[in-house]
């Protein structure tokens, strides 16, 4: 848990609201694939129990993290506060269908508080034959859908491209562009690198939401 009173309000007005209007955050999700050291986390049973996890960084430091655990066929990802791995604080939870192309945002500490703050959708589209990749957010609280920016068909490169203004560096079939309804650009994400995808994005999302949204991409699966 996290005990100084001074940095959990800090961070939690950084993490659960909206940046403002006329600011692009730029953030990184890191993909660590091997366990950590069990006894940082103070023996508790329930941050050692994960497949593997994705982390958000902003100026170097960490903020977030979000421990995959696969249950059956459905992922169920915990979120947590962190201060650079040192103190930690649950908040939330995303779970995913059976299919695992939906998934349920939820935010809160315990399960008789959680409440539902996104949905995110993806089209069913096995190892991604199927054309391309149709993404749709929903805001519950707000009744607002995002839905993703289509590629274009490159002539030179003899594939699909999106413009990420020279941030993401790799292709891949999980980078995405989400647009609002007036067709203007308010989240990126993208691979930069082999366990590194580049999150950015604007108002009206905060850091949390953008790292759900994030998360439901750049996690392993087949359906979409």
């Amino acid at each position: 848990m996290i005990k100084d009173d001074i940095s959990l309000e800090l961070i939690n007005n950084f993490i659960f609201n909206a940046i403002p209007n006329d600011i692009t955050m730029s953030t990184n999700i890191n993909i660590r694939r091997s366990c950590l050291n069990p006894f940082s986390f103070e023996n508790n049973d329930d941050l050692k129990n994960f497949d593997y996890e994705l982390e958000l960084m902003a100026n170097n430091k960490v903020f977030l993290i979000g421990k995959v655990v696969q249950i059956l066929k459905k992922f169920k990802i915990k979120l947590y506060i962190t201060v650079n791995y040192e103190k930690f604080k649950y908040v939330g939870k995303i779970e995913s269908n059976v299919l695992r192309n939906e998934y349920e945002f939820k935010l809160g500490d315990n399960k008789n508080n959680y409440k539902t703050n996104m949905n995110i959708s993806y089209n069913l589209n096995l190892f991604g034959l199927f054309g391309l990749r149709i993404i749709k957010v929903k805001d519950v609280e707000n009744h607002i859908e995002y839905t993703n920016e289509l590629p274009e068909w490159s002539l030179e490169y003899k594939t699909f491209e999106l413009n990420f203004n020279k941030r993401v560096r790799l292709s891949s079939f999980k980078n995405f562009i989400l647009k609002n309804k007036n067709d203007r650009s308010i989240l990126q994400c993208g691979k930069i690198d082999k366990n590194t995808y580049a999150l950015d994005f604007l108002y009206p999302f905060a850091p949390i939401q953008a790292f759900a949204i994030g998360i439901t991409s750049v996690i392993n699966k087949i359906t979409c």
